[in-house]
């Protein structure tokens, strides 16, 4: 965003003649995201607000799914550390190593589901 509002001010202050030098657009015109949202056509200066808009919409999504994210993760945390105090509890009144196993390998799983779900965020955010 900032090398195309960058572009854009450059572009003001350029003459016809070197509105093809400006190296911000050029630069622009060369990132594969950028030629990926313009399907490939070359984008000139007045190209640049629908790019920016498209980039704070994506952006206040990203931060959308990230507040999501936090939330479950902070909710899972909750209810982890409310299990884990419930947990202490029947082991400490049952020293049976099964049940401690079991509840283990359960704890794992969510954790492991939980890592999963926040892998797959990140991927969304950098994919």
């Amino acid at each position: 965003m900032k090398d195309s509002n960058h572009a854009m001010n450059l572009d003001e202050k350029l003459t016809e003649s070197e509105k093809e030098k400006n190296s911000h657009l050029n630069g622009l015109r060369k990132d594969p995201h950028v030629k990926e949202f313009f399907e490939g056509k070359t984008p000139n200066a007045s190209d640049l607000p629908e790019l920016n808009k498209a980039l704070i919409e994506a952006r206040e999504e990203k931060i959308k799914e990230l507040s999501e994210a936090k939330n479950y993760a902070n909710d899972e945390s909750s209810t982890n550390s409310l299990r884990d105090q419930s947990n202490s509890s029947l082991h400490k009144s049952d020293n049976t190593s099964n049940k401690k196993e079991d509840s283990d390998n359960y704890s794992d799983y969510k954790v492991f589901g939980l890592v999963e779900f926040i892998v797959e965020i990140i991927n969304r955010l950098l994919g």
